[in-house]
This record gives C-alpha cells, sequence and structure tokens, in this order.
C-alpha cells in the first residue's frame, strides 16, 4: 500500500508505513465523526429534514471501505463525553 500511496504522491515526500497507518487512522476517525454528527442532527430534526452530509470524495471513500460498521455506539447506550 506504501508504494501505491507514494506512487500518487504530488508532494515528492516518501511516505513511511507509519505515516501512512497513521493518515489512515486519522482519515477514519474524521469521517466516523463527521459521518455520527450527521445522523445525530437528523435524528435531532423530527420530522424536518436533515442537512445533507458533506463528506469529502476521500471522506466518501473511507465511508465506502468502512460500510456499515458501528460509528454511533451502542444503541441505548450511556452517553459519555
Amino acid at each position: 500500500m506504501v508504494v501505491e500511496v507514494n506512487a500518487v504522491n504530488t508532494s515528492r515526500h516518501v511516505r513511511t508505513v507509519e505515516e501512512v497507518r497513521k493518515k489512515f487512522s486519522t482519515d477514519t476517525s474524521e469521517t466516523k465523526k463527521k459521518i455520527a454528527d450527521s445522523r445525530r442532527e437528523a435524528a435531532r430534526t423530527v420530522g424536518g429534514m436533515a442537512p445533507p452530509s458533506e463528506l469529502t470524495p476521500l471522506q466518501e471513500k473511507v465511508s465506502g471501505i468502512l460500510g456499515n460498521t458501528p460509528i454511533d455506539g451502542i444503541e441505548g447506550g450511556p452517553e459519555t463525553c
């Protein structure tokens, strides 16, 4: 995967395996948060239209990889901050 990432990298910085892992982890976390926020907002509008989720093209791809994995936590579970 690192070879493919470095092949399309336009900054000419050669990324290490650890950098690629960290970047994917960060992108995954940000995407999950955005999807969860969108779902919460949709539930809050009660009958109204929720604003459309504005995922970036990268977040759309990450979302496709994640599929239907749990994002919001345990339904009916305690809320924590």
